[in-house]
């Protein structure tokens, strides 16, 4: 199933988004920020023409977000590195024509905000990047995937980027949905009907496919990168951690590369052995099909060094927590996107 194809039970499991007035992916915000109450046109705004950053709500008031599935196996924050610099293909555009909302939304390295375009006359959303020192290696790289991936189904459209000296603003399609982590959590994480979970699993695997034809990795995949319109409609956010694949005589190339979310990262990692950005991602498409399918994490935080040593393997239960049954399809899916050894581990092709 396409993503732009949304079915009835899928639409079904995305009803609770008209409840949400905001769209809130917050996961991996350490501190909360407040926009300047004279916000106006983004030109005129201090956080983001001036060379100082949002302006925390109280020096010493920072909130930490953790947040559990079932009440155990804690989402970890995102481990950030530096990219290599590339070059931007896209113009640069006048924030004149952008008037800023409101906050909706914050990662490791960005914040996200609504605002209205002017000039076309239609909503957006700004991602505020500091492209300070080394930062603006990241913040270039971010211009440079951003470009390649626009117009893939199920990715925002890129529509161009301004900047300071220190700060770098991303102009994107505005997607008024929820992300994946708030839907469970409304739901307290209780499994999703299996036929609803293979429709947005397909449109994930969909995304990531053509992502990976274009020669990008998302490398962070995970619930709170995964959204959900009001029509059922499925899009893949957030590519701050992702990477232009190298490739030798049309052979992907190995990465040194760490990064992503803990309990989403593959078991190679922890013994350095070849890390594929590609396989990387199948790993995240089944740790986060898992978590659909069973309301929780396939394995704790200490069975990742046993994985990594191929003493053990993901084990994929024929029955849920709520008694529900798993067909034997999805299930082996799930084995082989969560195969411990990358060269047997399915591409994510195998979700379509």
């Amino acid at each position: 199933m396409r993503e732009h194809e949304p079915t009835e039970t899928a639409t079904t499991f995305t009803s609770t988004v008209s409840q949400f007035s905001t769209p809130l992916s917050l996961r991996d915000s350490l501190k909360t920020y407040v926009v300047p109450a004279s916000s106006g046109n983004l030109a005129t705004l201090p956080n983001l023409s001036a060379a100082s950053p949002l302006t925390p709500v109280g020096a010493s008031q920072t909130t930490t977000v953790t947040r559990c599935l079932a009440g155990k196996r804690t989402l970890q924050c995102s481990t950030g590195f530096l990219l290599h610099s590339l070059l931007p293909t896209h113009s640069m555009i006048a924030p004149e024509r952008y008037e800023l909302y409101a906050k909706i939304g914050g990662g490791t390295y960005g914040t996200v905000y609504s605002a209205y375009d002017w000039e076309k006359d239609r909503d957006v959303a700004i991602k505020r990047l500091d492209n300070r020192g080394t930062q603006d290696d990241r913040v270039l790289n971010e211009i440079k995937v951003s470009t390649v991936v626009s117009g893939v189904e199920g990715v925002a459209t890129f529509h161009g980027f301004f900047r300071s000296s220190n700060l770098t603003c991303l102009v994107f399609d505005k997607i008024d949905g929820v992300d994946l982590f708030t839907l469970m959590e409304k739901r307290g994480f209780l499994p999703v009907d299996e036929k609803a979970a293979r429709d947005i699993l397909s449109a994930v695997a969909h995304t990531l496919s053509g992502c990976h034809t274009r020669g990008i990795a998302h490398r962070d995949l995970k619930l709170e990168n995964i959204m959900v319109d009001a029509n059922g409609c499925v899009f893949l956010v957030d590519f701050g951690l992702a990477s232009i694949m190298r490739k030798v005589e049309g052979k992907e190339r190995p990465t040194k590369d760490i990064c992503g979310s803990i309990k989403y990262m593959a078991p190679e990692y922890l013994n350095r052995k070849r890390v594929m950005s590609t396989k990387m991602d199948s790993w995240a498409l089944g740790v986060t099909a898992y978590i659909l399918l069973y309301g929780e994490f396939p394995y704790d935080e200490d069975d990742l060094y046993a994985l990594s040593l191929g003493l053990t393997c993901v084990e994929i239960p024929r029955v849920t927590s709520d008694g529900t049954e798993i067909s034997l399809d999805i299930r082996q899916k799930l084995a082989d996107l969560l195969h411990v050894d990358p060269e047997e581990r399915a591409s994510v092709d195998i979700l379509m």
